[in-house]
């Protein structure tokens, strides 16, 4: 039962990964702060230091220890969890109080942690699913969209009842 959760939520947090990344490679293209890089002041001192900043900025959002596209990730699947959590206590009629907050937030990152962080798990994870072919990648990524829906869903549905 825990290799399929840990398995399920790797899923989620490498299809994540993958669409934070790709989301920024799009919209890097229409940015409007990559004019400051085209300044000719600017594009000295990149000759000089000689690097290309759209490569450089590609690599902090898509490294895979301490990017942002990973840190975005994170952030989803953690508050993702506590958003269930805290849904279901709702549904169970639990009176709302901060306490119950905090312990929906801390017991979500404790899950996080255990079966996604820790030992960096999630890069052996990470190996395994980039290697798997585009149908496969393709029902990973629906089982994401479909388990995000069924959050929302959730917390919708203990708000109207």
């Amino acid at each position: 039962m825990a290799d399929k959760m840990e398995n399920y939520l790797n899923i989620i947090h490498f299809v994540l990964y993958r669409m934070i990344n790709k989301l920024h490679l799009i919209t890097e293209r229409f940015n409007p702060v990559n004019l400051i890089h085209k300044l000719p002041f600017q594009r000295k001192r990149y000759e000089e230091l000689g690097i290309d900043i759209h490569d450089e900025i590609n690599k902090v959002w898509g490294d895979k220890q301490f990017g942002l596209s990973i840190q975005a990730a994170g952030g989803i699947l953690w508050g993702g969890l506590g958003l269930f959590f805290f849904s279901l206590l709702m549904l169970l009629n639990f009176e709302i109080s901060i306490l119950l907050l905090f312990g929906c937030a801390i017991l979500s990152g404790a899950i996080y942690y255990v079966f996604i962080f820790r030992g960096d798990k999630y890069l052996i994870y990470f190996k395994k699913y980039e290697n798997c072919s585009k149908n496969v990648r393709h029902k990973y990524s629906w089982l994401t969209v479909g388990s995000i829906f069924l959050v929302l869903l959730s917390f919708y549905a203990c708000l109207v009842i």
